[in-house]
């Protein structure tokens, strides 16, 4: 399993929240904390931009960048349609 992983929240159905935690491991008990990066639903073309910008995007595959820019509309859709999301 991969230590490095990105989660992806809706807060308030206002804002997507992307959530990068590096260096999991469950093994141990030591907390790191995510680095964060936080947009409003209307404005998610900057999300892609910072994630973009961010240098650790660099290490996922194009299938795993694909499956974040999914997961990052469906939040988008979710919070237009005032539904829960829920991260597949």
């Amino acid at each position: 399993m991969d230590r490095n992983y990105l989660m992806i929240s809706v807060f308030n159905q206002e804002t997507i929240e992307a959530y990068y935690l590096y260096n999991c491991d469950s093994s141990k008990n030591l907390y790191n904390y995510p680095v964060c990066f936080v947009v409003c639903f209307t404005k998610t073309n900057q999300m892609f931009k910072l994630l973009s910008n961010f240098s650790s995007i660099d290490n996922f595959s194009t299938e795993h960048k694909m499956y974040l820019g999914k997961e990052i509309f469906k939040a988008q859709i979710a919070i237009y349609l005032k539904q829960i999301y829920i991260q597949s």
